[in-house]
């Protein structure tokens, strides 16, 4: 079996590590007797999305993000969502994230519109929520997990037709 996975922007969106991620992922993939392939694409640099299995997509700040907004609309957007709808596997972190939804309004009002991929869209807020948090993983279940994270600012609402997966209790 072999693999082909796009790393999107690994010199932009790079705010956690990620291209550790991407050596971890396929370290396990390899270990696991599955061959990889992972190739770069950033800004000016066209993207064949027919070509990859696993799509890669790091975190970035506001203004990381923000420099994304060109390259995007020159075609490359289109072919995100193109590969969204056609169920390719997609892995993103923070502003990656972000990037396949709707828009992003930073918490001092500038609205940067993305991809619209995926029916989610974040409201920034200045202060950021870093600690330990305790969640219910979905009403029903009453499963409660208690968890640290970082969430630089604001939160991401789902789109209408979504439910939530959880909610935070503390």
């Amino acid at each position: 079996m072999e693999l082909n996975i796009c790393h999107l922007y690994p010199d932009i969106l790079n705010l956690y590590g990620d291209r550790g991620n991407i050596i971890t992922m396929k370290r396990r993939l390899e270990g696991r007797g599955i061959r990889v392939n992972i190739d770069e694409c950033s800004i000016g640099q066209p993207l064949n999305a027919d070509k990859y299995d696993i799509f890669f997509i790091g975190g970035g700040q506001d203004f990381e993000q923000e420099v994304l907004l060109r390259d995007l609309s020159s075609g490359k957007a289109q072919d995100i969502r193109t590969a969204v709808e056609e169920e390719k596997t997609f892995l993103a972190i923070c502003g990656g994230y972000q990037m396949l939804g709707e828009y992003y309004k930073t918490w001092d009002g500038v609205q940067l519109d993305f991809i619209g991929a995926i029916g989610v869209h974040t409201i920034g807020a200045k202060e950021r929520m870093i600690g330990n948090y305790m969640f219910r993983t979905t009403p029903e279940s009453g499963d409660t997990v208690v968890g640290g994270f970082e969430f630089l600012s604001g939160m991401s609402f789902l789109c209408d037709q979504a439910a939530p997966l959880g909610m935070m209790l503390s």
